[in-house]
């Protein structure tokens, strides 16, 4: 699906019923409003699939340059989500429903509110097995506050996955899950954690993911 375009929602691809793209791609699409490239209040799934080059409007009514799931469900295998665009969420957001992400990329995105990667609501829930949320995705947008991720549920979890750190911004922000306290050190990378429930921030005093072992 390439280079389609939609007044309101879902730019490239509106799915309110049951969808699954294998070996696929979703290219440069844009909306006016909520998913640039994808819309889904139904069933997706996402296998060894392409989502880039999607656009939300960046002046505050865009929500979900890549994906924007608003209820039901999304599973992403072995994909790459990559230079998207949006006010909240370029490369995914999360109005309610839930995420299911194994071995997927969130790269490249720009945001000009929060969520660079990620953005997920409190009706939402992810659950994020080795997926990488790095690079550009933090280095390249411009938030002021979660430039990575932006987090206000409390069913977030980031398993075995890695959650780059851009110096000098608040790339973690949310008012659900404070999971660290103030002063707590930085991460660079993230690794399957100690024995124990690990805890994850990016900059001290602002956490939003809870990071758990394998």
């Amino acid at each position: 699906v390439i280079s389609s375009t939609s007044p309101v929602r879902g730019g490239g691809i509106y799915n309110a019923g049951v969808l699954s793209l294998t070996q696929s791609a979703v290219l440069s699409n844009s909306s006016g409003a909520i998913g640039g490239g994808i819309l889904s209040s139904g069933v997706l799934t996402l296998t060894e699939s392409t989502v880039a080059g999607n656009m939300s409007p960046l002046t505050g009514s865009g929500f979900g340059g890549g994906l924007n799931l608003a209820g039901g469900s999304a599973t992403l295998q072995r994909t790459a989500i990559y230079n998207n665009q949006a006010s909240f969420g370029a490369g995914v957001f999360i109005a309610s429903g839930a995420l299911a992400a194994l071995n997927t990329t969130l790269s490249s995105n720009l945001v000009s509110g929060s969520g660079g990667g990620l953005y997920v609501m409190a009706a939402g829930s992810a659950d994020l097995r080795f997926v990488t949320i790095a690079n550009n995705t933090i280095a390249n947008n411009s938030a002021t506050a979660g430039g990575s991720v932006a987090n206000y549920s409390t069913n977030v979890r980031l398993l075995a996955s890695i959650l780059a750190v851009t110096a000098g911004r608040a790339n973690c922000s949310g008012g659900a899950q404070r999971l660290i306290s103030s002063g707590s050190p930085s991460f660079s990378s993230v690794f399957p954690s100690p024995p124990a429930v690990r805890r994850l921030a990016v900059r001290p005093g602002l956490s939003c993911i809870q990071l758990e072992r394998l």
